[in-house]
């Protein structure tokens, strides 16, 4: 059985969760201009390090709602936008390849300030940017490399045939400046967030996508920095999210999915998911603990990012699937 190269649908979500991370939506302009900030690529500087850090405590009422928000426990996450961010990679970048065999992709920094919609409406965006680092093999049914990715764009890595097996780490990066109005004061806030799909037993390496349309041994791995210039009006806060996947079913198709589990740490809790029924339209049930509070358990209950200009929650994570195979 043939695999398409990595999912065209994988990317979207993967920059679309970016972009639709916290406290924000995404929109799409037709005249936005993505200007480059700078030629140094912050995405292909992210590391394991990036995740090792001191977080802020989640309180157990608070644990629930930050579980349901977490927008990687999809399969095809209920988006009907898509980010303008994916403009950013349909230019003059292409795959060139390294010393080991793999071919990178690395984009610039790129001004996104156009295309970054607030939910807040105490808040005004003020600048930001983004950069994504792609690091990518295609394996054919004798496990060797297909060296035809080797000046393709990232839109036409989609025609290349014999394709069985995709080797990968991807990264993001997105940091992004508002003004605050807090009790009728004006106080400046710096998000950054960090994004990384690779291996679940070594972060620094690639995990792998077959034609079997299982996901494992890959994990998805976030952090999200805030500062603030007023910490009593607006506290600093560190949240790190990983998500280990594990004999994951996915689909092009499908909300949920119908089999394997992921094992999670939201900051200070862990858990897992658990994928046991054969519909993809059945919520998953999980259990999370926390080493000084009682544990809990709970079925899956994420609101839906509806359209341009309805409500929406928060999402804090990317989703890692394998749609478009």
């Amino acid at each position: 059985m043939s695999l398409a190269p990595i999912p065209s649908g994988y990317l979207k979500a993967l920059i679309y969760g970016l972009c639709c991370l916290f406290l924000m939506g995404c929109q799409e302009k037709d005249d936005v201009q993505f200007a480059e900030t700078s030629q140094t690529n912050y995405a292909k500087n992210i590391s394991t390090r990036d995740f090792k850090v001191s977080t802020t405590q989640i309180k157990p009422d608070e644990i629930k709602a930050r579980i349901n928000q977490t927008k990687g426990f999809y399969n095809n996450p209920p988006t009907t936008t898509e980010s303008c961010t994916d403009n950013q990679l349909s230019g003059d970048e292409i795959f060139k390849k390294s010393n080991d065999g793999f071919y990178i992709l690395v984009s610039p920094n790129v001004d996104v300030s156009g295309c970054l919609l607030l939910e807040d409406q105490d808040s005004a965006l003020v600048s930001a940017e983004s950069s994504v680092y792609y690091y990518l093999r295609y394996r054919d049914s004798q496990d060797k490399a297909i060296p035809d990715l080797e000046g393709k764009t990232l839109s036409e890595r989609t025609g290349i045939s014999g394709v069985v097996k995709t080797d990968f780490i991807i990264k993001t990066f997105l940091t992004y400046q508002t003004t605050q109005t807090v009790l009728g004061k004006s106080v400046d806030v710096t998000h950054r967030i960090l994004t990384m799909e690779s291996s679940t037993l070594d972060a620094d390496s690639h995990c792998s996508l077959g034609s079997d349309f299982i996901i494992t041994g890959c994990s998805t791995r976030e952090m999200h920095e805030i500062e603030s210039s007023n910490q009593k009006l607006v506290e600093n806060s560190v949240d790190v999210i990983i998500l280990e996947k594990n004999n994951l079913k996915t689909s092009s198709e499908g909300l949920y999915y119908t089999q394997g589990t992921i094992s999670f740490t939201i900051n200070n809790w862990t858990g897992r998911m658990i994928y046991a029924e054969e519909d993809s339209t059945d919520a998953p049930k999980y259990y999370v603990e926390s080493s000084d509070v009682e544990n809990g358990s709970g079925t899956f209950g994420g609101r839906i990012i509806t359209a341009l200009g309805e409500t929406s929650e928060p999402f804090f994570f990317i989703n890692a699937r394998a749609s478009g195979l």
